[in-house]
């Protein structure tokens, strides 16, 4: 999925702790397939070569470098691991975060990610669902090794950015008015004057 409106390129950026599957998702999404404990901790930004989409490093000393990424977005995947509470509890931290850097009207997402493993998990559905509507953001559960929902959240919030740049049109900066010399007032009737 490409997001492009007009001349203007959609940027989504992934971010949330180290270890819930930010880059897993991502290359399931672009390339469709589960490379298993192939990934070493990403370092600082890492971009997909086809998409507009940001992958973030999750670690701490990294975090400087993703509030600059923040302002260029116009959505966000906000991925926590089902079998992780503490990777959960984070998420309220990182939207604190998004509503302190980002622009008011990003799309945010938030993913339980991880989804295929039921035995493990740590955080039920409807917590997140729970979080999701607090916050007023998009809520889905996903596993980047099955593939499932993986589509259908970047899908999602693809519709989404389409809605709102439908709704809420960007106003063009210059307008014709700003540039044009007003009219000067005509003489009177050729050029005449009386006496």
């Amino acid at each position: 999925l490409i997001l492009y409106f007009k001349s203007q390129e959609s940027i989504t950026i992934l971010v949330g702790d180290s270890g819930v599957g930010k880059t897993s998702l991502l290359v399931q999404f672009d390339q469709g397939k589960f490379i298993p404990g192939s990934f070493s901790a990403t370092v600082g930004i890492g971009f997909t070569v086809i998409h507009p989409i940001w992958d973030t490093a999750g670690q701490e000393r990294f975090r400087s470098v993703t509030h600059a990424y923040y302002r260029d977005a116009q959505a966000l995947l906000l991925l926590y691991d089902i079998t992780s509470k503490s990777s959960f509890d984070n998420t309220r931290a990182w939207l604190t975060e998004i509503h302190e850097y980002a622009q008011d009207d990003v799309v945010i997402m938030l993913l339980g990610n991880k989804s295929d493993m039921t035995s493990a998990r740590a955080i039920r559905r409807d917590e997140g669902e729970k979080l999701a509507r607090e916050y007023g953001v998009i809520f889905l559960e996903t596993s980047a090794k099955t593939g499932l929902n993986v589509d259908e959240a970047f899908m999602t919030v693809g519709k989404e950015l389409v809605r709102r740049s439908v709704q809420f049109p960007v106003e063009p900066r210059l307008h014709l008015h700003d540039v044009m010399q007003p009219e000067k007032e005509p003489p009177g009737c050729c050029g005449f004057s009386r006496n």
